[in-house]
């Protein structure tokens, strides 16, 4: 057997990875060479990914490691959020540069990596350097790769996910102990990329492969247990790789709300989404088919080898999470073929998986029939002139595309309104972001976490656009808790923000009034001078989220309109029958759910016919000749449920949208400040909760009782007089005198994993400070340790004797330094693999190809 080393292997390659930066310039010059930031400005890609990297970079560079964010909500645990990326390299790149380049940087080496990656894997597979460049063309320059560009955790999974397949390849010809080494730190980056679902997806297919590769491969029976065997031990080496990260995450899976334990086999509930789950079959089925066919018809090369099946298995590698069929992405999102495809729906999707299964029959016949052209190299130009007329395509679009998906609207810098609050911020005050969607708000402000005043507290950013509801998860921790804290978050956020920026008085209009403004903790939105005289429905789009207490038809809104010729019409927005609700999977969660699940949202408009699990299309039947000129939307009294209302739609409408204060328990909110050149508003909170304070009265609840006590509709519950803390905790509080609700209090230190607070007591007091509790945080007073008491469920909480003291508080996650240890022992053993270098008695011989000429006619 002829055998390459592994330098003049690396020699051969070279050329491709040129050609692949090569090709990422040319499909995203305009990321590159202009001032144009595409991808950036697109949801999640801002708000979580983006933003998530920036704030590693900050924190690292301050000399703090980011265990701790204080900045979202009231602080949640960073270190545990999988999508942060947080042990992946190319996110440290945010460490070494400015966000954008860093961004721009991270892009472009995923464009590379994800490319190269999968002709490796196939040029792995034997099938040539032909059809290996030409999966890795089609993988990179695919509709879903193009349409998640910039989008940090699904980029980064999907560039990592060929190199497990090729890693496994690796062993399967070669038979040596690296391999299992090189298989596992492939799948730890595959976790430690930041996209749980691709992981868990890719997982799942990666099993489908090694199965099928076990069926079908020519070897003894013993043979085949040595690839069950090494997939195991790859497995298990990965996992104590990323343990220092996933004992963390798994212990957030157990808090949450949202459990992913069925995430996979059980997939309808926890996407909640027909269209959505259809992806799972659209992605995975065609997959199984493709593998089955390309596996099965290794004994038959002449009619398998040249391209089909190695693209087409590429390319459906990256549907696990797929949001288009890259072969016809045209035919469901823009040709009249299937009609309006903004939703996949079940016809679509049979419709998709017998295209995808006529194809793989038909395919090897046309290879054929290019065999029979009079000269060879006809039999390659054929399928290369497809390629090409592709790759033209793409090439041309893909800047428009992206354009036309994200924008390109520069970072402008910090105006008035910013310079308001830092200047009129008080010690331990924050304040939020409220944005209207698609609305212009300064994309700017999603990064005021480094504008904090000096020696000042850290702002929060609310993110209250996309709501607490639509980000309840695991993996970025905005809720983490049992349902005793479902409801809190949200409203001790609002409460607790001194300053609220938000638009003021944004001109919308079109056919849809859109607004993203969430009706959460007390902030409604009112829409005045609209123009809708032959309006015969009211429809909203809205998500009912951390509220499972809500009884079933229980008012949670109130939808006030007011027409041209002064008719004013109230209409209520009741729970179960109007919004939808998150599918909560956790077994403590599920049953305290009193209101049914509404049918989610079949298309949403605000996101221009795209799906989405967690909204409810609603319409309301208007009186005869109301002509709506004002429409306020504001919660119901007592209603402690987020609520987001997030499209009003009408045969034409316009008007002007801003945030309007809910009745109740809620916030004050004040017009004080308006940025005539950019309509951006400051509002302040006249009813702010103070960061430190002591409840005016304390009671005792089991947990499973304290948000129905919370949000019962005869209990007037307000967080600044009442403290629900569990029974367990009660001996700790008992004999205590009530407090007046005010504190003296002054922080003397304030970082992201740590603070310092100097209090003064008149006497013994239940001293709460307004941020998250989470396991892993310890207290002490004057230095020495004290117990943290959980108060209304998600604050700290402390008993303090009279007098002068320091309550200190910090933040140490529980599984940092046991995960620290097993991913130290997998690493060794990686390192004790590769060094060693041997290889199983039991391989088979495989030939390798040793030269370009060799490997292209291949």
């Amino acid at each position: 057997m002829q055998t390459i080393s592994c330098k003049k292997e690396f020699q051969q390659h070279g050329w491709v990875l040129v050609f692949f930066i090569a090709l990422a310039i040319l499909a995203y010059w305009q990321n590159f060479f202009t001032s144009e930031t595409m991808g950036v400005y697109a949801g999640d890609t801002l708000r979580l990914g983006y933003a998530q990297r920036e704030f590693i970079g900050q924190a690292v560079q301050s000399g703090q490691f980011p265990f701790w964010n204080p900045y979202n909500y009231s602080g949640v645990a960073f270190f545990a959020q999988n999508d942060g990326s947080l042990f992946y390299p190319p996110s440290w790149l945010f460490i070494l540069f400015p966000g954008i380049l860093a961004f721009k940087l991270s892009a472009a080496l995923h464009i590379v990596l994800a490319g190269f990656g999968m002709y490796l894997f196939v040029w792995r597979l034997k099938k040539g350097r032909a059809a290996a460049v030409f999966a890795g063309i089609a993988y990179t320059l695919s509709a879903t790769f193009l349409i998640r560009y910039g989008h940090p955790t699904i980029q980064n999974a999907m560039a990592m996910l060929p190199y497990v397949f090729f890693c496994f390849e690796g062993w399967f010809i070669k038979r040596k102990l690296r391999y299992v080494a090189y298989t596992a730190i492939a799948i730890a980056a595959l976790f430690f990329s930041g996209f749980p679902q691709l992981f868990l997806y890719g997982m799942a297919l990666f099993t489908l492969y090694v199965f099928f590769r076990g069926i079908f491969c020519r070897e003894t029976a013993k043979s085949r247990l040595l690839v069950y065997g090494f997939t195991a031990a790859s497995v298990a080496v990965a996992i104590l790789v990323i343990a220092v990260q996933f004992l963390s995450t798994y212990e957030m899976q157990g808090l949450s709300v949202r459990s992913l334990s069925d995430g996979f086999i059980d997939y309808e509930r926890f996407v909640a989404d027909e269209g959505r789950m259809s992806e799972l079959y659209v992605g995975i089925l065609p997959l199984a088919v493709i593998l089955l066919g390309f596996l099965a018809g290794r004994r038959e090369r002449k009619s398998f080898h040249l391209l089909f099946f190695t693209a087409a298995a590429g390319l459906t590698l990256l549907f696990s999470m797929g949001d288009a069929i890259p072969l016809i992405p045209h035919m469901l999102y823009q040709l009249p073929l299937f009609g309006s495809m903004g939703v996949i729906s079940r016809w679509t999707t049979i419709t998709a998986f017998a295209l995808c299964v006529a194809a793989g029959c038909a395919f090897p016949v046309i290879v054929k029939l290019c065999r029979k052209l009079p000269r060879p190299k006809l039999r390659v130009a054929v399928p290369f002139l497809v390629v090409a007329f592709l790759a033209v395509e793409v090439l041309v679009n893909s800047p428009q595309w992206l354009h036309n998906a994200y924008g390109s609207d520069p970072f402008p810098e910090p105006d008035a309104a910013v310079e308001y609050v830092k200047s009129n911020l008080k010690q331990g005050e924050r304040f939020g972001l409220y944005q209207l969607y698609d609305t212009p708000m300064p994309n700017y402000y999603f990064f005021m976490p480094s504008l904090n005043a000096t020696e000042q507290l850290p702002s929060i950013n609310g993110y209250c656009s996309y709501a607490p509801a639509q980000y309840i998860s695991v993996w970025n921790g905005s809720d983490y808790f049992d349902q005793t804290a479902v409801l809190n978050i949200p409203v001790m956020n609002m409460l607790s923000q001194r300053y609220v920026i938000a638009p003021a008085n944004v001109q919308v209009g079109g056919s849809e009034v859109t607004s993203g403004m969430a009706v959460t903790a007390g902030v409604g939105v009112k829409i005045e001078n609209l123009d809708m005289p032959n309006m015969t429905k009211f429809t909203i789009i809205s998500s009912l989220g951390n509220s499972v207490v809500v009884p079933q038809g229980a008012v949670v809104a109130n939808i006030h309109i007011v027409s041209l010729d002064g008719t004013e019409v109230t209409l209520p927005v009741r729970a179960g029958i109007d919004t939808a609700e998150m599918m909560y999977d956790h077994p403590d969660v599920l049953a305290n759910i009193q209101h049914e699940q509404a049918p989610v949202a079949q298309q949403n408009p605000v996101g221009d016919g795209a799906t989405s699990a967690f909204l409810y299309r609603a319409e309301f039947d208007l009186p005869a000749g109301i002509a709506p000129d004002t429409v306020e939307i504001t919660y119901a009294d007592g209603m402690g449920s987020t609520l987001q209302i997030w499209s009003l739609t009408g045969t034409s409408a316009s008007g002007k949208v801003y945030p309007v204060q809910s009745k109740s328990r809620r916030a004050d909110l004040e017009l004080v400040f308006v940025n005539e050149e950019t309509n951006i508003a400051v509002y302040e909170n006249r009813n702010i909760m103070p960061s430190v304070y002591a409840p005016t009265n304390i009671v005792p609840a089991e947990e499973g009782e304290v948000a129905t006590l919370m949000n019962a509709p005869e209990v007037s519950f307000d967080p600044r007089e009442t403290a629900y803390i569990y029974s367990a905790d009660a001996a700790l509080t008992s004999g205590l005198p009530v407090g007046d609700g005010s504190v003296d209090y002054k922080y003397t230190s304030y970082r992201l994993n740590d603070l310092s607070i100097e209090v003064n007591l008149e006497h013994d007091q239940l001293v709460v400070v307004n941020e998250s509790w989470y396991p892993g945080w310890t207290a002490k007073v004057d230095g020495a340790p004290v117990s943290i008491i959980p108060v209304n469920g998600i604050l700290r909480g402390v008993v303090v004797p009279q007098g002068q003291h320091t309550i200190t508080m910090e933040f140490m996650p529980t599984y940092f330094w046991p995960g620290v240890i097993l991913s130290f022992i997998g690493a060794g053993i990686c390192a004790i693999l590769i060094l060693r270098d041997k290889k199983w008695r039991v391989r088979r011989e495989l030939k390798t190809t040793d030269s370009w000429k060799d490997g292209w006619k291949r």
